[in-house]
């Protein structure tokens, strides 16, 4: 399900999508391989764990049995406050809308079958286009470069690893 599925709207994901500014990012690379392997630079950003990105992580684990993380004030006592999720998110120079296919989270919980499992909430071509613009905006904000700019700073680490 793609997050426009989840009631998400255009508004709602500008507020969901925040960039941890704590966290620095990481420049990597990646590689498919179509005809011949393809390798090409990413970057990955960790997120703030919004509330409505909590309530999609709770949702998806839901049906699958697992407790909610979040407790969202209507006195559901079959709530799991001792865990959390650490939700990420890569762009790259690959995909034409330079934004993965989707966010990634992972569960964090000892007391939890799930720990540790990783999650991905997937993203429309709409939803990607509109995160990278989110991102670039953020990425400027915080770390004084675009996400172009960052992209060509993986690509010459890469180039270095070569």
């Amino acid at each position: 399900m793609s997050l426009w599925e989840y009631g998400v709207d255009r508004m709602i994901l500008e507020e969901m999508i925040r960039i941890d500014p704590q966290d620095e990012y990481r420049l990597g690379d990646d590689q498919c391989c179509l005809n011949y392997p393809e390798r090409f630079p990413t970057v990955e950003f960790d997120l703030a764990a919004t509330a409505d990105l909590c309530r999609i992580a709770d949702r998806m684990r839901a049906r699958l049995g697992y407790k909610p993380m979040l407790d969202d004030g209507g006195g559901d006592e079959d709530i799991d406050l001792d865990g959390w999720y650490n939700f990420t998110i890569g762009i790259n120079a690959f995909s034409s809308t330079k934004v993965d296919a989707s966010i990634m989270f992972v569960v964090v919980n000892s007391d939890s079958e799930d720990n540790e499992r990783a999650y991905e909430i997937d993203l429309c071509e709409g939803e990607q286009e509109l995160i990278y613009r989110l991102l670039d905006r953020q990425c400027r904000a915080y770390f004084g470069k675009g996400c172009d700019e960052l992209l060509e700073e993986a690509r010459q680490a890469m180039e270095e690893d070569m």
